[in-house]
């Protein structure tokens, strides 16, 4: 079947409410064509020698108009990026027709409804930012299935539900972000097969249970923020083996028992918020080097590193 861009194109201006440097008349560029061969003539949108429209970069632009269905006639595409506008609507289903798309950007938006499970047909994603939209319902799990995705975030929206198992399966995940939701679920423990994670960040959700002891195996992880939950239970010692991390956020939340001595191994480790938690002292003094963890002070445990105390807030314990 033979697909005519330029209408599709100018399709997707109209119901963007008007773009600058995006002109048609009676559904066809005032230009002639989108792209002559690799040029362009339309601003922010890339051309292959095809003249096949490959790349959309419409950032900033108070659009406040919807995304038309006529996207899913742009099968060459590998980048749509439409942030910080004001786009409202749905995400149509026919986003999953994109095939060859890498980069999919409609963050800091007003976007509405569910994330489409078609979009689990985009097997070639690898970044992924729908945060700051007014997103509803759960997510799909047929999110696993992008197994090339690399960056993910959908902090603050507003989906609920739980973090699908399916999750596990996306190994080459460097940053995951599903924080400031009202996700209610514990945190599935096949997470720990994404050994690339970098970046895990689930703060400001309805999360309870216990925080899985495969949480260990993410030894390339950095940042780790679990804050404001419902996590309850000890905090399991394989958190040692996180030779990587340097923050670590479990405030404002239920978990019991002592600090692990494990925390000591975490010589890379600047950051740490356990307070507003019913934690009640360290399992035992602990040094490595010249770092030392849960040294008591009267009935105060302190986080010590080189002689410095960095979280002055570790005075919240309950003991």
């Amino acid at each position: 079947m033979c697909v005519n861009y330029d209408t599709a194109m100018c399709d997707l201006a109209a119901e963007l409410g008007g773009v600058d440097g995006w002109e048609c008349t009676n559904n066809i560029p005032t230009t002639g064509s989108v792209c002559a061969g690799s040029t362009s003539y339309w601003t922010g949108v890339i051309c292959d020698s095809s003249a096949n429209v490959v790349a959309i970069s419409k950032c900033c632009s108070s659009l406040s108009g919807t995304l038309s269905s006529s996207l899913g006639l742009l099968p060459s595409l590998t980048s749509l990026s439409i942030y910080d506008n004001q786009l409202q609507g749905a995400i149509p289903s026919v986003i999953g027709l994109l095939t060859s798309l890498n980069y999919l950007g409609l963050q800091k938006n007003k976007l509405t409804g569910e994330i489409p499970s078609a979009i689990g047909n985009m097997m070639s994603l690898k970044y992924l930012y729908l945060q700051g939209n007014q997103l509803s319902g759960s997510i799909p799990s047929s999110v696993g299935q992008l197994m090339s995705l690399s960056n993910f975030d959908l902090n603050g929206n507003q989906l609920q539900g739980t973090i699908p198992t399916s999750l596990a399966n996306l190994t080459s995940l460097y940053e995951m972000v599903l924080s400031y939701n009202a996700l209610t679920s514990s945190i599935p423990s096949g997470l720990g097969n994404m050994i690339f994670l970098k970046y895990l960040y689930l703060q400001g959700n309805l999360l309870f249970g216990s925080m899985p002891s495969s949480i260990g195996q993410l030894v390339s992880l950095r940042d780790l923020k679990l804050y404001r939950n419902k996590l309850t239970r000890t905090i399991p010692t394989s958190i040692g083996l996180l030779s990587s991390l340097q923050s670590l956020y479990l405030r404002d939340n239920h978990l019991t028992g002592t600090v692990p001595t494990q925390l000591c191994l975490l010589t890379k480790l600047s950051t740490i918020q356990i307070y507003q938690n019913n934690l009640f002292g360290c399992s035992s003094d602990c040094s490595f080097g010249d770092i030392a963890y849960c040294i008591r002070t009267g009935n105060t445990f302190y986080l010590i590193k080189l002689l410095q105390i960095l979280m002055l807030e570790f005075k919240h314990l309950n003991i």
